[in-house]
């Protein structure tokens, strides 16, 4: 084998941001090589199976954007459709319902409003769930939709002037009921950018305009080839290969080589700590923002890169969990019937008016029958550490572990016979740092191509744009793409 091989691009990553670009410009023709450290293509963004169940957030030094819901598919959609993929899906089921420790109580949230109520009545049942207030007027509801309504339809100009504007203080300056303030901020625990208030009003409003955008075409993946999140990577990866792409996975990229400030290539060690070199004038990485100062030297780097990356990383967190295999869903205390909701349980804590993110859970399962053996289920209870505060480590392992069991304590009482189900159970934890915590927050995210460097693209979930969470990656990819082809234009 040859230490040295050249290719028009070379894509270092193998995350949704990284796949969307070589699957794209293997589709166009170019010669494309995809490296990553992981055996699995996917990063954060996939799912790895287990005993034939399938775990979302199981790469262990995976990067992207880590969920095992892709609600939000407007941006993957688009670059599916363009690089020729075949697109297999089903609907979303959805819902959500908002648990409150330490008082135990529970209710079914409908953001978008309840269905056959008209939108006042839907908006005051949705600010008495979010505040769990009884007495909410006709006025406060005419407030909370005039509020969400003058977000959404925020300029693009304003949007980005709001970037580093908090939601705490722009609701303290345009907001005169303090109900309606408790709601919206309750909204973005909801959403789990905790703390709310903290959050970017201009990352906020591309949020809510882009989840508009997506409307109802929530999909959870179903290809032939993979269950769970991995659904989302076969399509692309099968585009690379048939296209004469190729995947070096296992390799581990030591550095994105750069002379005269122009791109010339990438340098990769395997697990014996073998070097292959890789030339070529583009480079594309998924990777984030302060993952790039690994492999190229700081002062090659726009002035003010490795601060603001550092500030991003700062919003990040660990991230823990508890998955168990169920023999049958389990039976609510409330009413004693078996679970039947599909979408997540949020779990919010605190005594204050604005409840604190706190951790979530949901059964897998019930958006997809692949993700489970034939008649069995999966459970994942989940929490990161910024639901407990921003920029923040465990210490020990017993400290997230006693994190998980908070909310697990409550999902064992919620549910009169969940251990009767339990047919294996095992904890999770992935160390820092998680990246969605940063994706709302008030800091400057880099642009995707890096101006200092001939030839050097950034097409991961901390580039500049509008996409939400995974999302991201494959609109900053497209943007990549379409900069790589205006650079070297498209082959004969």
């Amino acid at each position: 084998m040859s230490v040295t091989k050249q290719v028009d691009v070379v894509v270092v990553g193998a995350s949704l941001g990284g796949l969307t670009s070589a699957a794209l410009l293997a589709h166009r023709g170019h010669r494309v090589v995809v490296v990553d450290a992981l055996e699995q293509p996917g990063g954060r963004c996939g799912s790895v199976e287990h005993h034939g169940y399938h775990i979302a957030f199981g790469h262990r030094d995976g990067h992207g954007v880590g969920d095992n819901v892709f609600g939000l598919p407007l941006h993957y959609v688009a670059a599916v459709r363009a690089m020729g993929a075949e697109l297999h899906t089903r609907p979303l089921a959805g819902g959500m319902r908002l648990h409150r420790l330490p008082a135990r109580t529970s209710e079914d949230l409908h953001l978008g409003g309840r269905p056959g109520v008209d939108r006042l009545e839907g908006a005051r049942a949705t600010v008495q769930v979010l505040t769990g207030r009884d007495d909410v007027t006709d006025e406060t509801a005419s407030g909370y939709l005039d509020t969400m309504r003058r977000l959404m339809s925020t300029s693009d100009d304003e949007q980005v002037r709001l970037v580093p504007v908090t939601l705490g203080d722009w609701l303290d300056r345009n907001v005169e009921d303090s109900v309606v303030r408790t709601a919206i901020l309750q909204v973005g625990e909801v959403m789990f950018p905790s703390p709310s208030e903290n959050t970017s009003v201009g990352r906020l409003i591309g949020f809510l305009q882009q989840s508009r955008a997506y409307g109802s075409r929530g999909f959870y993946p179903e290809d032939p080839d993979a269950a769970g999140m991995q659904g989302l990577v076969s399509p692309l990866v099968r585009v690379i290969e048939r296209h004469g792409g190729e995947l070096w996975l296992g390799w581990k990229p030591l550095e994105i080589v750069v002379e005269d400030r122009r791109v010339t290539g990438v340098v990769a060690v395997d697990a014996a700590n073998l070097v292959q070199e890789f030339v070529a004038p583009v480079v594309i990485t998924d990777y984030p923002g302060w993952a790039l100062l690994e492999l190229v030297e700081e002062e090659l780097l726009p002035s003010g890169f490795g601060e603001m990356s550092r500030r991003m990383l700062d919003h990040s967190n660990d991230f823990a969990g508890w998955w168990a295999g169920l023999g049958r869903l389990p039976t609510r205390r409330s009413d004693g019937e078996t679970e039947d909701m599909p979408g997540w349980h949020r779990v919010l804590w605190g005594d204050e008016s604005v409840k604190r993110y706190h951790g979530a859970f949901q059964f897998a399962s019930c958006h997809s029958s692949k993700i489970a053996p034939a008649g069995k289920h999966l459970l994942e209870v989940v929490i990161s550490h910024w639901g407990e505060g921003e920029g923040r480590r465990w210490r020990h392992w017993r400290d997230a572990r006693a994190a998980v069991d908070r909310i697990l304590d409550y999902v064992r009482w919620y549910y009169t016979d969940l251990d009767e189900c339990v047919e294996w159970s095992q904890y999770q934890y992935l160390s820092g740092p998680e990246m969605r915590a940063c994706h709302l927050k008030p800091v400057a995210r880099h642009p995707v191509k890096v101006a200092t460097i001939e030839g050097l693209y950034m097409a991961g979930c901390t580039s500049e744009g509008l996409g939400a969470y995974q999302d991201l990656e494959c609109e900053a990819a497209m943007e990549a793409v379409a900069l790589v082809e205006a650079q070297m234009g498209r082959p004969r």
